[in-house]
């Protein structure tokens, strides 16, 4: 394990020093990081002693391996989707999290300050608690009626107020951002999941040196849509399946950047045919106003002092 960790580590510096900045915009290089980093300081030093921070670190690093296992599955034909869904919804979340944090600091202190009982007892325990309560957790006749709070009506006031807003308003409005537009979610979900495919072939021809690649070079692809697939090819595109479209739907799905641009033209059609019309409104009444004044079809103005002068010298 020892070598495992340190032969990845290695390679995730190499990657670090290569991409520079870049490389931490990227969630699974920090992952990845992460794991083998944790594994290391598990691993050293060797011996029978085992310090504290040695259990923690073994916990650090099998929870962010199965997180990064996770994050492999983006590149997946089936579960890709709903990996980058998942992420898309955490994202969604962490930018109301600023909010959220505002909503529990604010009771947390306040309970803090006016209950006397364990779970309030310290500030840090008071801001979990209260994050647990959010959460549903509100147990109403043992942290605030067995516990004979010293100020009563205040915190029954204040209970009421987090009841209302936290666990109902909240956490409504936070389901609401993160499953609300689940379509659109799902349609940029498949057209991320292609970037990412590419994405990784143009990071794997970049890496491999030139006599690998003139190796492994495909020359032509042939396939035979007509042709039945055995077992083993159902099941491999079916969970891998990388250069398959998901669904007819998806092969025929155009980009969301295309789709915004279709939508603007037919915006501005719309906008063009109301401007043609108007034009059209206006020519008539101008040809109205025209046979009125004493104009001819063909836009000249018939002669008026013709008429005047007939009427004067005859």
């Amino acid at each position: 394990m020892i070598i495992f960790a340190f032969i990845h580590l290695l390679k995730e510096i190499v990657q670090l020093i290569r991409h520079r900045l870049k490389y931490f915009l990227s969630i699974t290089n920090c992952v990845e990081l992460l794991v083998y980093a944790s594994s290391l300081v598990f691993a050293f030093p060797i011996c029978a002693c085992k310090p504290h921070y040695k259990a923690e670190a073994a916990a650090l690093s099998l929870f962010f391996a199965w997180i990064n296992l996770a994050l492999y599955f983006r590149r997946f034909s089936y579960y890709g989707k709903y990996v980058i869904m998942l992420a898309t919804m955490f994202q969604t979340l962490l930018q109301v999290l600023f909010l959220f944090f505002l909503f529990v600091v604010a009771f947390g202190t306040t309970f803090y300050l006016l209950m006397y009982n364990v779970e309030f007892q310290f500030y840090q325990f008071a801001l979990l608690k209260t994050f647990a309560m959010t959460l549903g957790e509100l147990d109403y006749e043992n942290d605030f009626i067995k516990a004979f709070p010293p100020y009563p009506e205040a915190v029954n006031i204040v209970f009421v107020l987090f009841a209302l807003s936290m666990p109902i308003i909240l956490m409504n409005m936070l389901i609401g951002l993160a499953v609300g537009d689940i379509d659109t979610i799902q349609k940029k979900s498949v057209m991320e999941r292609y970037v990412m495919q590419v994405e990784l072939l143009l990071e794997i021809e970049e890496s491999l040196p030139k006599w690998i690649l003139r190796r492994v070079q495909v020359d032509k692809y042939e396939e035979f849509p007509n042709r039945r697939s055995n077992l083993g090819t159902k099941v491999y595109e079916m969970i891998i399946g990388l250069g398959k479209a998901e669904s007819m739907e998806d092969d025929d799905a155009l980009p969301p950047g295309m789709t915004q641009i279709l939508e603007k033209i037919a915006e501005q059609e719309s906008k063009i045919d109301d401007i043609y019309e108007l034009l059209q409104g206006q020519s008539k009444s101008t040809k109205a106003i025209g046979h009125h004044e004493g104009l001819e079809e063909s836009g000249n103005r018939r002669s008026i002092f013709s008429g005047f002068f007939k009427k004067k010298f005859n």
